[in-house]
């Protein structure tokens, strides 16, 4: 199934990262975005 996704998307490697079905990066995107969530706090 991952040989099948990379293959379809024309990437090399996963996590890639999606926003309204829009390939916005990849693995690093992807540690980016978890890392900030972890920092954002809420009122």
């Amino acid at each position: 199934m991952t040989d099948r996704f990379k293959s379809e998307h024309h990437v090399k490697s996963t996590p890639q990262t999606f926003v309204d079905g829009e390939r916005v990066g990849g693995p690093t995107t992807s540690s980016a975005i978890s890392a900030r969530r972890q920092t954002v706090q809420t009122p």
